[in-house]
């Protein structure tokens, strides 16, 4: 019996922390006024622009939410607000991090080979 009991309560502690990071971080979902920064460098071509849009936090499914391209697993915010993601395919190296704090989002994404660096930063406010 204790052989069981250790393994199905280690699972429902697993069940109840992923649906209480969903709870905390549902309300992040909507509409955000963000400042948007796009910087591009590449083979003597720079490109650096700031504008202002509205982007959206969307809800994916049960387990994630979606800003832009990402999309994030409740299970995998950390309790300070923070998910990010990096990876490398050869010769190219990119990823993206999110962080939700007090109503408000900064999401970046940043994509690097030899010849070239780009990066887009959202920061906004929800609406």
């Amino acid at each position: 019996m204790k052989k069981v009991f250790l393994p199905l309560s280690i699972i429902a502690l697993f069940v109840i922390l992923s649906a209480c990071q969903k709870k905390k971080y549902k309300t992040y979902i909507g509409s955000y006024n963000c400042e948007i920064t796009e910087h591009l460098d590449s083979n003597g071509y720079f490109f650096d622009t700031t504008y202002t849009g509205i982007e959206d936090i969307t809800s994916k499914d049960s387990k994630h939410m979606q800003f832009r391209d990402l999309p994030v697993p409740y299970k995998y915010i950390s309790s300070s607000g923070y998910f990010a993601d990096e990876n490398f395919v050869t010769g190219l190296i990119w990823g993206r991090q999110i962080t939700l704090r007090n109503d408000s989002v900064i999401y970046y994404h940043h994509e690097s080979t030899s010849d070239m660096n780009w990066h887009i930063r959202y920061k906004g406010k929800k609406i």
